[in-house]
């Protein structure tokens, strides 16, 4: 091997080592807000010279930008995500709303969520999706290439390609349609589409009851139940996108019925269940916490979404549990509400924006 080939062999070495490294500065910012050299040299744990040299040059790049701030009594240089890396945008297709919001790379920024009815017709729900885009970045006062990501949380499985939505029994106007495709947003917004449980499961890390969390499991109980299952900080899909459709759950339900076959048992029987009590759901809910965390064994399940704020429920389903197994199985309340998949769908796009930065 000549010299110059081991040269440029030692050269790509050192940027791929450069870019690990940077990499390694940008997530700790991210996980930790604004922070100091010393702390990010500390929570990286790069020598402080190096985490000095990246961030600077980070800061050239036009990835970060300085302040200086009063640390234990001292002043000292901080770096903080830059204003100039953009908007990331969140929109939640349910049942009867299509809801939208935003926020920066820090998770700071917020605003009101603007929200518009779902409308049956499907050509008529792209454009609601479209509109409620423009009403966020517009009420936010940003531009609409300030906003560089966008998820869409959809009450549905998606096609193995990811490129449409294959179920929605809840809005029968998204199956088969290509939504990315069709809302034209533009070559500078980057699109995803994701099952509405599994961002209220990250909706659930981010800022509500799983927090600070990398395993769990999120039951959502809203039009329909659904599931999202977070394994080492990671959403689980299964090999076709289906992990965590606990509607299909051969649970209080008949097998045989047509209705059965199309909704799933657990759809249907929580569908079924008197609203005005407990009584029935109950004990759906236990049967399916104790499938789940027999499978699975996560850190703890939270349960939300509207029909989980039932008064006595957390209480009955943790009762009904705890008589059915001899160990421990944490449940807890979701604090979030009606607004986890939203939350989740901010959160999931501001991930995304954080790996444009990344590249």
């Amino acid at each position: 091997m000549s010299d110059e080939a081991i040269k440029l062999g030692h050269q790509g070495r050192h940027e791929i080592v450069r870019r690990h490294n940077e990499r390694a500065v940008l997530r700790a910012i991210y996980d930790s807000g604004p922070s100091s050299r010393a702390a990010i040299a500390a929570s990286t744990g790069l020598s402080k010279p190096t985490a000095g040299a990246l961030l600077e040059n980070l800061a050239e790049q036009g990835h970060l930008r300085t302040a200086t701030e009063l640390i234990e009594g001292r002043e000292r240089q901080t770096f903080h995500f830059s204003d100039g890396i953009g908007l990331a945008l969140g929109i939640e297709i349910g049942a009867s709303f299509v809801r939208g919001a935003l926020t920066d790379i820090t998770g700071n920024r917020s605003i009101e969520p603007v929200a518009l009815p779902t409308p049956t017709d499907r050509n008529d729900l792209v454009d609601v999706v479209r509109n409620v885009f423009s009403e966020v970045h517009t009420r936010a006062g940003s531009r609409a290439e300030d906003v560089k990501t966008l998820t869409l949380a959809v009450p549905g499985s998606l096609t193995d390609s990811g490129a449409a939505i294959a179920l929605s029994p809840t809005v029968p106007s998204l199956e088969g349609l290509q939504l990315t495709r069709r809302l034209q947003l533009g070559d500078e917004v980057e699109i995803a589409i994701e099952n509405d449980a599994n961002l209220a499961a990250l909706g659930e890390g981010w800022r509500g009851a799983a927090f600070p969390s990398k395993n769990y499991a999120a039951v959502y109980l809203a039009a329909g139940v659904g599931m999202g299952i977070v394994s080492d900080g990671h959403i689980l899909r299964g090999a076709r996108g289906f992990a965590g459709e606990i509607a299909y759950l051969p649970i209080g339900a008949d097998l045989h019925d047509p209705e059965v076959h199309a909704r799933g048992a657990l759809e249907v029987a929580v569908a079924n269940a008197d609203v005005r009590s407990n009584a029935e759901l109950i004990p759906l809910l236990a049967r399916t916490i104790l499938s789940v965390h027999a499978i699975l064994d996560p850190e703890l399940v939270v349960l939300g979404g509207a029909r989980a704020a039932s008064p006595g429920l957390i209480e009955g389903v943790r009762s009904a549990v705890g008589a059915i197994v001899p160990f421990e199985v944490r449940i807890e309340a979701s604090p979030l509400g009606t607004d986890a998949v939203l939350i989740g769908a901010v959160a999931d796009a501001r991930l995304h924006l954080l790996n444009t930065v990344l590249g």
